[in-house]
């Protein structure tokens, strides 16, 4: 059990947690969402080139958007 001192106006006040501090809530999905986009980016470029379709390519990118989001996600709730 870890004990946290959250500061009042008044006084320090200790919190108990169940868990260390980073194991839980440590946010970073940005992060990963970030490493992934970058990842497939020279891949939906490339696409766009053979195709040449805009409206391909945005729902392509809207596509790879919510499934960057959803990995994300996952590898953070795991």
């Amino acid at each position: 059990m870890v004990v946290n001192f959250v500061r009042t106006p008044q006084r320090a006040v200790p919190v108990e947690r169940d868990w260390p501090p980073g194991e839980r809530g440590g946010g970073g999905v940005e992060i990963v969402f970030f490493f992934i986009f970058i990842i497939f980016w020279p891949f939906v470029r490339w696409l766009h080139n053979l195709i040449g379709s805009k409206e391909f390519f945005f729902s392509f990118c809207l596509v790879l958007l919510s499934a960057s989001f959803a990995v994300s996600a996952g590898v953070l709730c795991v």
